[in-house]
């Protein structure tokens, strides 16, 4: 699913996803991933990376918006964005989000 300069893909395999599985994916595509974890109601206002960015969640949901659209990405889901993609971030107080990052 596209959506203006992000790219999400949902998770779609049988089985839940882990971060062992996430990280052992992202290395072959040639990211160094770093996990990253945000406590409920944790929030990032607009900012922008200068390199390409993924975000790839393995627990809890994060909500994103860019460009006037917001979408949320539950566990296994994958954000893929542009370099200098203008977006913030939020935590829903549900509960933390765990995720890997990587950049290129």
């Amino acid at each position: 699913m596209t959506r203006l300069d992000a790219k999400i893909t949902l998770w779609n395999e049988e089985f839940p996803p882990t971060r062992e599985i996430i990280e052992k994916r992202m290395k072959k595509e040639g990211f160094s991933p770093w996990p990253w974890t945000d406590k409920a109601g944790t929030q990032y206002g607009d900012h922008q990376h200068e390199n390409s960015e993924v975000r790839w969640i393995y627990k809890g949901k994060l909500i994103i918006g860019t460009a006037g659209e917001t979408f949320t990405l539950n566990p296994g889901d994958r954000l893929d964005m542009p370099p200098n993609t203008i977006h913030w971030a939020k935590v829903p107080l549900t509960g933390p989000v765990s995720y890997l990052c990587g950049e290129k």
